[in-house]
């Protein structure tokens, strides 16, 4: 073979040498950063709280067998055995009302259990209230109000009483819908927009009533919580 051939082939093995010898450096490397590499962090998901639905919750008001029970996770809880009324589970369905006692001529309260803390609280007490005043029915406003009716808690006249909202985690109570000197708020209805409030109007004897309506918007009264 003639010289200049043995020194074309000479040059080209050693630019293939050469060439080989940077791609391998380049992926030695390139795998080295990769192994350098910090791991991506993990991104930490909130578990969502256990809901409540009915079928974890044991009431009961007949037979002479007033309770409330819930089923935790590990446990059947009573939360009360005082005649307590029927729960209400709030918007975010964590969280029960009721009230107890709700037996005639007895002053009760209103209170709250958060499931997921597995804790009972006493929002409102009789002490709370005008004297002699009970709490009579309660409704979940949002997740952070009630509204509820308080009113006189003796007698057989009295039916309903005034319409309240009570800041659940201020404990500030607010007087939303005054009774009148012959009515009372006996029932409400929350809508979108506004309250339809039902009225018991008596008589001049205090022995008969009629059902009146009127309505108050709910823009005043979270105007009022302010």
């Amino acid at each position: 073979m003639p010289k200049k051939y043995k020194l074309f082939l000479f040059v080209v093995v050693i630019s293939i040498a050469f060439a080989a010898g940077v791609f391998l450096s380049y992926q030695f490397q390139l795998l080295m950063r990769t192994e350098e590499a910090e791991p991506e962090p993990q991104i930490e998901r909130e578990v969502e709280p256990e809901r409540i639905t009915t079928e974890k919750i044991e009431y009961d008001s007949e037979n002479g067998m007033e309770y409330l029970k819930i089923d935790t996770e590990d446990r059947e809880r009573t939360l009360s055995e005082d005649q307590p009324s029927e729960p209400l589970i709030s918007p975010q369905e964590d969280k029960l009302a009721y009230i107890a006692p709700t037996e005639w001529e007895r002053i009760g309260s209103i209170y709250l259990y958060d499931y997921e803390n597995d804790e009972i609280r006493e929002l409102v007490r009789g002490e709370d209230l005008p004297e002699q005043y009970t709490p009579k029915k309660i409704w979940w406003l949002d997740e952070k109000h009630l509204l509820f009716i308080g009113g006189f808690g003796y007698g057989t006249v009295s039916v309903g009483g005034t319409l309240y909202a009570l800041d659940i985690e201020k404990g500030d109570i607010t007087e939303v819908y005054p009774e009148g000197e012959r009515s009372e708020v006996k029932d409400i209805s929350i809508g979108d927009q506004e309250v339809e409030v039902k009225l018991a109007v008596f008589d001049e004897d205090f022995v008969n009533y009629e059902v009146e309506t009127d309505q108050i918007s709910l823009e005043s009264i979270y105007e009022g919580l302010d």
